[in-house]
């Protein structure tokens, strides 16, 4: 795949992967934030206990906690149709208002 002019990345959703990719990511090129919900920012991602908010905060990744991000203001204003979005296990289902705003750049995967 090949998403040209992307102006950012959008993590979504939460579990150990998405912390993995936070700290991969963090330095990348491109900005990258998260938009998550509570119960995935007070999970453990970690065995140590780190939960995904520390770890979003150890990688120094701006994020947002939304409940449902297909009618958060906050959170619809952060995709832009330039926005990459990857999705791991996402709390939410994307209404297709959502998914057309990340302009065919939306990735989602569930486990």
């Amino acid at each position: 795949m090949n998403f040209k002019a992307a102006d950012k990345i959008i993590l979504m959703g939460g579990a150990p992967l998405t912390a993995r990719l936070a700290a991969e990511l963090k330095g990348f090129r491109l900005p990258v934030e998260a938009i998550t919900s509570h119960r995935h920012l007070v999970e453990a991602v970690h065995p140590d206990g780190t939960t995904l908010e520390q770890a979003l905060r150890r990688a120094g990744m701006p994020f947002i906690s939304s409940e449902d991000i297909n009618a958060d203001p906050e959170a619809l204003a952060r995709i832009t149709p330039r926005s990459i979005g990857i999705a791991l296990g996402a709390a939410w289902t994307f209404e297709p208002a959502t998914v057309r705003r990340f302009g065919g750049r939306l990735l989602d995967f569930m486990g």
